[in-house]
């Protein structure tokens, strides 16, 4: 088995729906957010999707014949729908920012506490370093994803 096979094997969790419902079970206080957030995706998206089906009717209007009153209304059309994909994209990025760093935070507090209640025989089996590395990097990867 090669050197990293063994640490990638090491890095997975033991009972991954466990984990999974520790971390909803610890983002329920951030459910608005999240909800919001999943809302203006699919509106973003949904914009976004549009955008094409009316740069195509602009641009058939201008093989058609040139009629400028109407091209500017489409342009104009394609510019307000690109700012408001705009607009809830950077909403959407940063309400999930504001909850990822506050679960974050909530994670760390917890370790925190969780290594204040540990007793002074397991400091003496595993080095305090390795644990709160292994802690903080799980907690990092979290944050990110």
């Amino acid at each position: 088995m090669p050197p990293f096979a063994k640490h990638a094997a090491a890095a997975r969790s033991k009972n991954f729906k466990k984990s999974i419902s520790f971390l909803f079970k610890n983002m329920r206080s951030y459910r608005l957010g999240v909800i919001v957030s999943l809302i203006l995706a699919a509106l973003g998206t949904i914009i976004s999707v549009m955008g094409p089906w009316v740069l195509n009717k602009m641009m058939i209007e201008i093989n058609s014949g040139l009629n400028l009153d109407v091209i500017t209304r489409f342009g104009i059309i394609l510019t307000v729908m690109y700012i408001f994909t705009f607009g809830f994209t950077y909403i959407q990025d940063f309400i999930m920012a504001k909850v990822a760093a506050k679960v974050s935070e909530n994670f760390r507090r917890q370790i925190t506490q969780k290594i204040n209640r540990l007793p002074l025989s397991y400091f003496d089996k595993n080095t305090f370093g390795d644990l709160l590395s292994r802690m903080s990097n799980d907690v990092e990867m979290i944050g990110q994803t």
